[in-house]
């Protein structure tokens, strides 16, 4: 190159570096605040213009997470360490440039009726209920790739961008996975990325995603890897071929676990059949049905469609008919004792035996969708159905009967009802559930989701509690229990009072509660507890 030509080039070049620079170091500038006053780890838009594609927020003078980044459009939230007061939001460019800044004032969270809290997201909707983290930590995603980490109090931790929008799991460790049709990624506890499985090819659909309590991945997507397995660390294990049925497509589900013996498999419903593998990749067996999300009983191992059951080892074991016409159905979800429970054509709840005969059927008031019972088999989570020109609602159905034990009504967003848009998700000890709502405008930048933390515990005020008999047969080992509850949804169970050993579960019955058990020596005095919080103890006789 001449020296000329040199020189040009480098006055060129240098120009067009003084440029992008000065073009970065302009600060944005804020011209509006979504709201004037939010609640700690509230959602927050900011616009303006020059925003440039990254940078930070500064609520307060703290880092604000942020969602979603826009030249013009910034999706941050309210800081959970921010100060109860009035504080300056600014937007700074990579370069450290300062906006202006306008003022959002904070308050604290605060629990309205059983609503604990709420979360908004910046996706419009989600249909992956949210799971919990061995430290009780929350995690939701949404369909703009979201991921959410929320403290049990509703705080956030952080939100990652670019996560799976389809599937949802988190590991024993602390992990958090999530998938999508391209690939599979790992988070930390802390939000940082630990890994990412590139799915070649790419699947048309990702049916689901789980992982074991060894931290091993399972996977299913149509066409694409197929069902396939990854190690903790991301390396894929195993894959089989899940080529695509366009009769049945299936979008989403969850895939599940269950014992067959000793061993255990891993269930999914897709393209018109139901499979079981083993975790080794080893196929179990296939079930061409129209099986929809399958569940599995806690009791036997069996996995339930709504109105059938099968053995662990496929085998047909009841088939529940119903009176009604078969127009629609939920998913059925079993409770600990084998109780099997679904609606149909979204009013009638319907509890089964282990065996598939009716315990009992109520005809609800209004719609019930995506029935789930908590671990002590005592109430069950319905949303109402899919409805969007009606009010939503999230209610609770005793196990007893199907009466109803409370009810949250989902309020108007700008303008539009909110619906439920995930199964709900208990806590260990059953008192508090979240579930994922949306609203339905039609316009996926107007529409909006939310995660609900909702109180899930009976009322108990006026419950009393009686044991009416307890008495030891020494020669038998026998001990029998009698007690009566005013609340006819309690669970009712047997402890011996000095070392708060449990001893058994009472079984209600047309008077109240009884219980046989086999015990080696009088407990000389018993507590009986209730599910709903009232206890009772009493002296043992003695035969």
């Amino acid at each position: 190159m001449k020296p000329i030509q040199k020189l040009t080039a480098m006055a060129m070049a240098a120009s067009s570096l003084m440029l992008a620079v000065s073009a970065q170091a302009v600060p944005g500038q804020i011209t509006a605040l979504s709201a004037t006053t939010l609640e700690r780890s509230g959602y927050l838009e900011i616009t303006g213009t020059g925003f440039g594609t990254d940078g930070s927020v500064l609520i307060g003078g703290l880092n604000a997470p942020v969602a979603d980044w826009q030249s013009t459009k910034i999706v941050a939230y309210v800081p959970e360490a921010s100060a109860l007061a009035s504080v300056p939001v600014q937007v700074v460019n990579t370069l450290g440039e300062k906006s202006n800044s306008l003022n959002l004032t904070i308050t604290a969270r605060q629990a309205d009726g059983r609503v604990n809290w709420r979360f908004r997201q910046d996706g419009p909707y989600s249909k992956v209920r949210p799971v919990i983290g061995p430290d009780g930590t929350v995690y939701s995603i949404d369909i703009n790739y979201h991921l959410y980490a929320l403290t049990s109090d509703g705080g956030l931790k952080w939100v990652a961008r670019g996560a799976g929008s389809k599937a949802l799991a988190v590991g024993n460790d602390g992990t958090v996975y999530t998938a999508s049709e391209s690939d599979i990624k790992a988070f930390n506890p802390d939000g940082t990325i630990k890994w990412t499985f590139v799915e070649h090819p790419y699947s048309l659909y990702l049916v689901g995603m789980t992982v074991g309590a060894d931290g091993i991945i399972y996977a299913v997507a149509t066409e694409g890897v197929g069902a396939f397995s990854l190690t903790p660390a991301g390396a894929l294990r195993w894959s089989k071929p899940e080529p695509y049925d366009a009769q049945q497509p299936v979008e989403y589900q969850e895939l599940v676990f269950g014992l067959n013996g000793g061993t255990t498999q891993l269930y999914y419903y897709a393209n018109s059949h139901l499979k079981a593998y083993r975790l080794d990749g080893g196929l179990a067996w296939t079930l061409s049905s129209d099986f929809g999300q399958p569940a599995v009983s806690p009791l036997d191992g069996s996995i339930h469609a709504p109105f059938g059951a099968y053995s662990a080892n496929g085998t047909l074991n009841w088939i529940f008919s119903s009176p009604y016409p078969y127009n629609t159905s939920t998913p059925p979800d079993i409770a600990a004792d084998g109780t099997h429970y679904f609606v149909q054509n979204t009013i009638e709840l319907f509890a089964l035996t282990p065996t598939g005969t009716q315990k009992w059927h109520l005809t609800m008031k209004d719609s019930g969708d995506n029935a789930i019972v908590d671990s002590q088999n005592t109430q069950i989570v319905l949303g109402s159905a899919n409805l969007p020109v009606k009010p939503g609602y999230i209610k609770s159905a005793s196990t007893l009967d199907g009466h109803e034990l409370w009810r949250v009504a989902l309020p108007k967003e700008n303008g539009f009802n909110q619906f439920p848009d995930s199964r709900a998700r208990f806590t260990a000890d059953n008192a508090t559930v979240y579930m994922i709502t949306a609203t339905a405008t039609g316009d996926n930048n107007t529409s909006r989701s939310f995660l609900y933390s909702l109180d899930a515990k009976v009322d108990a005020a006026a419950e009393t509690l009686t044991i009416t008999g307890a008495q030891y047969n020494t020669a038998r080992q026998i001990l029998q229990v009698k007690a009566t509850d005013s609340n006819a949804a309690a669970t009712l169970q047997v402890y011996v009072t000095l070392t708060d050993t449990l001893i058994g579960s009472l079984r209600k019955n047309a008077t109240g509660y009884v219980g046989k058990f086999t015990w080696p020596t009088n407990p000389v005095s018993i507590t009986v507890k209730s599910s709903l919080g009232a206890t009772a103890s009493a002296n043992v006789k003695v035969k």
